[in-house]
């Protein structure tokens, strides 16, 4: 780091190479399973649409995740301490947004039932916090890719899943890099 410092390269300049090498290897990672994929086209298990939505979700995906990462390195001195702490935001947001959607999903039906007093929580406030955290879950947006259904809602923002999952993630990335840009001035 005291190198980098020392060279003519700005604070914007080391964090994004910082990202760009950071995404880099696993979009080569990404891009080296292609001719896996021609085996599943043999035996008509997949479309091309999907292979391409499928493949544009892995980049968002590694944009935002390399983001946290680089954000993580900047707060924080000690590498071990930034990649714990960017593999469980990481893990926060796959799997913590999942669950949450699942557990709001039932404390509906369960309002809706009679089980739980009405007065706890609006019905069409959980369907939209459901549908949100949908959108924005990893898992349920590459079922969405992959044709396969989520929670019902009944709640629709006027996008696609793939489509609000790519703006809040592309948003978020670009929020993490200005705060690691700040943490450097």
């Amino acid at each position: 780091m005291n190198v980098l410092l020392t060279t003519r390269l700005t604070p914007r300049q080391i964090i994004w190479s910082k990202l760009v090498s950071a995404c880099a290897f696993v979009v080569l990672l990404v891009v080296a399973t292609l001719p896996l994929y021609s085996i599943v086209f043999m035996y008509g298990g997949i479309a091309p649409g999907q292979v391409l939505g499928v493949f544009g979700f892995y980049l968002v995906t590694i944009f935002l995740f390399g983001c946290i990462g680089v954000a993580c390195s900047s707060f924080f001195k000690r590498t071990g301490v930034s990649t714990v702490t960017a593999y469980g935001l990481a893990f926060a947001l796959a799997a913590g947004t999942g669950f949450l959607a699942m557990f709001l999903y039932e404390v509906n039906r369960l309002q809706a039932r009679g089980a739980i007093s009405p007065e706890t929580w609006h019905p069409a406030f959980l369907a939209w916090v459901v549908e949100f955290l949908q959108d924005i879950n990893p898992v349920f947006v590459l079922m969405q890719i992959l044709g396969e259904n989520g929670i019902p809602t009944g709640v629709n923002f006027g996008l696609p899943g793939w489509a609000a999952y790519t703006l809040v993630y592309l948003a978020a990335g670009g929020s993490r890099q200005a705060a690691g840009r700040c943490i450097w001035h």
